[in-house]
């Protein structure tokens, strides 16, 4: 009796042993999906960091109507500029304002074809036309 009691223990804690190990060896590989789970995520979180910190997607670019205005505001300022400087101040200022300087340089060699912007020599300024709405502006306030 005493044996075929012993013998019944051993086989339950055999049972036990072997459902523990099969438990055991199922949360293993259940770990593994984890960790390439978890793997992949810090790999997509990296590369999205790495995109913002260098400014891709991170800021808006500037308008063409934005970049005109701030052309203006240079000119306004100096009275005339070299393309040179004025393709640096309006740079400047479009990234002061947190915006992207993507695009900027096209957006402004077609802000230059308006008439209110005007080429003396190798200098820009503006126009008889933008300067007397300027002046109408400040009338008015």
């Amino acid at each position: 009796m005493a044996s075929e009691r012993l013998t019944t223990v051993l086989d339950e804690l055999r049972a036990e042993e072997a459902d523990l190990q099969e438990r055991l060896e199922s949360l293993r590989v259940e770990l593994k999906c984890g960790e390439a789970q978890l793997t992949q995520v810090r790999k997509a979180l990296t590369s999205l960091k790495d995109k913002s910190s260098n400014g891709t997607n991170a800021k808006r670019t500037a308008t063409r109507e934005e970049v005109i205005e701030a052309m203006r505001e240079v000119i306004r300022e100096r009275g005339t500029v070299s393309e040179t400087d004025l393709k640096r101040l309006v740079e400047e200022r479009i990234s002061a304002q947190g915006r992207s300087r993507v695009g900027l340089l096209m957006r402004m060699r077609s802000a230059l074809k308006e008439a209110q912007f005007v080429r003396r020599g190798n200098v820009f300024g503006l126009g008889v036309e933008a300067e007397s709405d300027e002046s109408e502006r400040e009338t008015a306030n």
